[in-house]
């Protein structure tokens, strides 16, 4: 199978760069006449349902690139592609368009009968027209319009009956549309220098001043007739005039002159019907019945377009230059689009077929061109294609210079001279392919074909004709040649369709001759030359060439093998043998055209012998390059091609790098037409799952060889790779995988010029058995059976299990129960060892409140002793006065001892409330008089424990503060475990020895509108950041080991929201401030 595309591909190529071998002599070039080509043109026919053939009454092109066409029928719309034909807002179908126009802020006008507005897409792509005709300000009745122009910001619609002047920019819908009426009727207008001028019948030109059309001297000329075409002159304020009959004027800002072109002869008649500027300072000018001319602004006619050589109809209505600079055409039967400014043109005959040319080459002034049947020729005289005589039916491969004539190939060698063939009779038994007269060897020409290489002799006779004689074939040389090239040293070098080539060196006798019989033939191949050799050898400058997969490579004799000439191969990518084709050949003028991969360069020479390679002008050529290629002195190429003979001017300035745009003109989904993406917003379209399908459609308009243009698309989240290059212009998917998805779209133009990526972003959405709330229930039913099969087996085991474990089960819970009970004891215990420390750190205190009261019973009852021994003393002496009195003191003494031991009495019983576990019932307790019990005895406690203690306390208790409802001996272990970490805190501070500090410890009561509040407040170090919230935890003390249990503050939490209270702490360096409230 690679043999077989290898030898197609061979074959192909050995024919094209072959025949670009031939002819290189200059001695006898030219200048070859090229009057007869005309620019490459295509006829369109209009529409998909509409008549062929129909009248085309305006073309024009919006921002997008869009050509949009006026037709009989309606506004079409044209993508490249597919026609569209816009409804009418008024009349639905079959409306003359007359008119349409882009203005500058790129808005697209339309005008037909009865109507007139602006050209829409919306956000599906969808194209209308829009009126605005509602707009006029009063009933006017209007038919045609018959021109749209921009002048100073505003649109004129031109009707018979009117001039509707509409202003964009106007606010006032009521002040939109102004109008002037004529005073008999406009025929045209036109925008000249961003004023407007318009043409009244029977009355002349007018021209817009300040609001009021103004009558223009000298225009009463075209009273009698209409004018057609007003166009730009070469200096400021002179234009060209043309009326329907009576030829040219020039108007030269003062005064209308006779303007004579050499189509006066047809002007003169009523026949002159539209114009239109040229950016070349030329003029397209349609006559009725004789199609139209180009004229330069001297009036010389410098081409004719008919239906002969382009246009498909001879009264052409409509011109429109478009973006890339070409003419498109209106006619009474079609459109046609030509390009009119690319150096390419191409030559055709009503006689002979021009379009399947095997080689090219020329004499004189004559181009010959050898076809499938016959060799046609230029004449240079008139331009015209002809045939040159006496010639069998035969295809010409080749054809070579020789002096005074060429020698072509057919069945045998022919010379050609003038218009006439002659066999070459020694020649006739070889169906000859290619043939190469040498140079180096004088007399010799090596010709090819299926019987191999064979070598003929020659002299040439007093005549000037030459005597041909048969030297014999290169016997080593096994296959058909289809290519013969000769290096700088003799050494002829053969390649074959399939991939071989030849090297034969021929030794000489001593008087000159070739002893072929002696020919060394060597034979190289893809396995031992170069990869996917082509076959073709190719000489430039005195070496061969030949291409392969991975370019273009040169013979070199002193490692005697092929290396990769790093100039020629512009490619780095690597050839497909069975599909690519590829290789070189070497013009005319010494130029080289290389193809590699479907990429045409040309490579020039320059002086210092290096070559510069460029894609102009190859890249005009997007037909197949069948039969080679010709070069004139002035750099003037001649292509044959499957589209026939081609010239380019390469001289000729010409721009093939315009921007290729590329949009979604609609997407298509079961639910209907999707937003474009300009349109997206913040949200992406999205498709349900069932059924899901989408099209999307497509369209690069573009107009240079728009049929050639081509697609690639990737689908993101589907596709793994970009599609091959294409002509689809859609793509659809069915049954799209629930997700979010990015289709991806470029465009390549003939050029090979890309265009930019466009995305359509869109999302499937799930099915409902695959949405989030699909999967809760999934999980919840997987939960449910999971925890069924679950609670089943568990419940087996469980059964089998249950009387065996029974035992050990009830042992374990007995022992939870111990252990449980054990923790309850301990806890009991942890709580009383606080309580007893607590109560531990209150015996000092209480020990020294009770010494107070048994002081004061010691010393009244040892006054009182004293008292009764005078007593006695004083009854012995039975003084009743002094007795009464000592028994007063006596008797009051003893109210002081009773007063005394009860105060001593209720601290005891103090001590035991607080030692012994709380009953839990409230009772109305004054929490004055317990802040201030509890701050006493802490303090004395601190004293008697450390003499060294020294601290001021003070309490400011809120006289007016009810009792509450409390525990009172749990919130008397919260005051004082409050206090004695007041104290302790100031205490450690003043041991640090801070010059001037003086501890103290504030205890204050007061009635808030949330209760009652107990605040304990201390100035000693505080509580760092990082421990205030773990100070409430069980076990945690900053106190050193031993000096505390870590329950306290976490007990006096606890006891303070059993109150239903809050106990919150606030601290900062020197200051810190516990506060309980006790909601009343």
């Amino acid at each position: 199978m690679k043999r077989f595309f290898s030898t197609f591909k061979i074959a192909v190529i050995s024919l094209l760069f072959a025949a670009m071998q031939f002819g290189l002599s200059q001695n006898s070039i030219g200048q070859i006449n090229g009057s007869k080509g005309v620019p490459k043109y295509t006829n369109y026919i209009i529409g998909d349902n509409t008549p062929a053939g129909q009248q085309v009454w305006n073309v024009g092109q919006d921002n997008e690139g869009f050509i949009y066409t006026g037709t009989s029928t309606g506004l079409q719309k044209f993508d490249g592609v597919n026609w569209e034909l816009l409804p009418s807002p008024v009349q639905d179908f079959l409306t003359n368009v007359r008119s349409t126009y882009l203005a500058s802020d790129g808005t697209y006008y339309y005008g037909s009968i009865s109507d007139f507005g602006v050209v829409e897409t919306d956000s599906t792509g969808a194209t209308k027209e829009v009126s605005i005709a509602h707009l006029i300000p009063e009933e006017i009745a209007f038919n045609d319009i018959w021109t749209i122009v921009e002048a100073q910001g505003e649109i004129y619609f031109q009707a018979r009956e009117a001039i509707f002047i509409y202003s964009p920019n106007e606010p006032d819908p009521n002040k939109k549309i102004k109008i002037w009426k004529p005073d008999t009727a406009f025929m045209y207008g036109w925008e000249f220098e961003d004023n407007y001028l318009a043409h009244q019948a029977e009355m002349g030109l007018f021209r817009n001043n300040n609001g009021t059309l103004e009558f223009i001297e000298g225009s009463e000329i075209f009273n009698n007739d209409r004018v057609q075409v007003l166009l730009p002159y070469k200096n400021a304020g002179e234009f060209l005039v043309g009326a329907f009959a009576g030829g040219l004027y020039l108007y030269d800002g003062q005064s209308f002159l006779p303007f004579i072109t050499e189509i006066d002869y047809l002007l003169q008649e009523r026949s002159l019907y539209r114009g239109l500027a040229l950016p070349n300072n030329t003029y397209a000018l349609s006559v009725l019945g004789h199609g139209f001319f180009i004229l330069d602004q001297e009036g010389k006619a410098l081409n004719q377009f008919t239906t002969k050589n382009s246009i498909p109809d001879q009264s052409v209505y409509a011109f429109h230059l478009d973006n890339t600079q070409n003419l498109w055409v209106g006619t009474n039967a079609g459109l046609c689009k030509i390009e009119l400014f690319s150096p390419l043109t191409q030559f055709n005959s009503d006689e002979y077929e021009v379009g399947n040319i095997l080689s090219l080459n020329a004499y004189g002034d004559d181009l010959y061109m050898g076809g499938s049947t016959s060799i046609l020729y230029i004449d240079s005289e008139d331009g015209e294609i002809k045939k040159v005589q006496n010639l069998p039916n035969t295809q010409v491969f080749a054809m070579a210079e020789d002096g005074n004539q060429l020698v072509s190939t057919g069945p045998g060698l022919y010379e050609i001279r003038g218009n006439s063939a002659r066999l070459i009779p020694e020649t006739q038994p070889f169906q000859t392919v290619t043939l190469q007269i040498s140079k180096q060897h004088p007399g010799y020409i090596f010709t090819g074909g299926t019987f191999g290489l064979h070598v003929f002799k020659r002299e040439q006779k007093a005549n000037g004709d030459y005597q041909y004689e048969s030297i014999g074939p290169i016997t080593d040389v096994g296959r058909s040649i289809y290519s013969i090239q000769e290096d700088a040293d003799g050494e002829i070098w053969a390649g074959t369709q399939a991939g071989y080539l030849y090297r034969v060196q021929i030794p000489k006798t001593a008087s000159g001759n070739l002893k072929i019989e002696d020919a060394v033939t060597t034979t190289f191949s893809d396995e031992t030359s170069v990869e996917g050799v082509s076959g073709v050898v190719t000489a430039i400058d005195g070496k061969i060439y030949t291409s392969g997969v991975e370019g273009y490579f040169f013979f070199d004799k002193e490692s005697d093998s092929f290396k990769r000439d790093e100039v020629f191969s512009f490619s780095d990518k690597k050839a497909d043998l069975n599909l690519d084709t590829y290789g070189i050949g070497l013009g005319t003028m010494g130029n080289v055209f290389l193809s590699f991969g479907g990429e045409n360069r040309l490579a020039i020479p320059q002086e210092d012998g290096s070559y510069v390679i460029r894609e102009y002008p190859l890249n005009l050529i997007t037909a197949n390059i069948t039969g080679g290629t010709y070069t004139e002195k002035d750099g003037t190429f001649w292509f044959a091609t499957d589209e026939g003979l081609l010239r380019v001017d390469a001289t000729k300035e010409y721009k093939t790098d315009h921007p290729l745009p590329l949009y979604f003109n609609r997407v298509e989904s079961s639910e209907g037409n999707l937003v474009l993406p300009k349109y997206f917003g913040d949200q992406v379209p999205s498709l349900v799952y069932k059924g899901n399908n989408i099209l999307f459609n497509y369209i690069a308009p573009f107009f240079i060889k728009e049929n050639q243009i081509q697609y690639r698309t990737f689908l993101d989240g589907l596709d793994e790779e970009w599609s091959d290059w294409d002509s689809r212009t859609s793509r659809e998917f069915s049954n799209l995988p629930y997700g979010s998805y990015i289709f991806r779209v470029k465009a390549r133009n003939a050029f090979n010029l890309e265009s930019e990526e466009i995305a359509y972003s869109f999302e499937i959405l799930p099915p409902w058995y695959a949405t989030w709330w699909a999967f809760v229930l999934y999980f919840i039913l997987f939960g449910l059976i999971v925890y069924g099969l679950v609670k089943f087996q568990t419940g087996r085991i469980l059964a089998r299990e249950k009387e065996k474990n029974r035992e050990k089960e009830l042992a374990q819970a007995r022992e939870i129960e111990k252990a449980y009970e054990g923790l309850k004891a301990t806890q009991a215990q942890l709580i009383q060892s606080e309580k007893m420390a607590s109560l531990g750190e209150l015996t000092a205190g209480i020990a020294h409140e009770i010494q107070n009261p048994l002081n004061f019973v010691k010393n009244f009852s040892e006054l009182n002793q004293e008292l009764i021994e005078e007593l006695r003393e004083e009854i012995e002496k039975g003084n009743l006065d002094q007795v009464k009195e000592l028994v007063a003191n006596i008797q009051e003494n003893e109210v002081k001892i009773v007063q005394h031991c009860k105060r001593a009495d209720s601290i005891v019983k103090g001590m035991l409330q607080h030692s012994r576990s709380s009953s839990g019932e409230k009772h109305a307790t004054n929490l004055n008089v317990l802040a201030e019990e509890y701050l006493k005895l802490s303090y004395h406690g601190l004293r008697a424990k450390d003499k060294s203690f020294s601290a001021d306390f003070k309490a400011a208790l809120d006289p007016d503060l009810p009792k509450v409802q409390v525990v009172r001996q749990d919130i008397g272990r919260v005051l004082l475990n409050l206090i004695n970490n007041a104290f302790y805190a100031v205490n450690e501070k003043a041991k640090s020895g801070i010059e001037g500090y003086k501890p103290e410890v504030n205890v204050s009561t007061k009635k808030t509108e949330r209760g009652i509040e107990i605040s304990v407040k201390d100035n000693g170090n505080g509580i760092p950041e990082s421990i205030k919230e773990k100070i409430f935890q069980p076990f945690f003390t900053t106190k050193p080991t031993g000096s505390g249990t870590g329950l306290g503050l976490s007990l006096s939490y606890d006891i303070v929201k059993a109150h239903g209270g809050e106990l919150k702490v606030e601290s900062q360096p020197g200051s810190t401030v516990f506060t309980i409230t006790i909601h009343s």
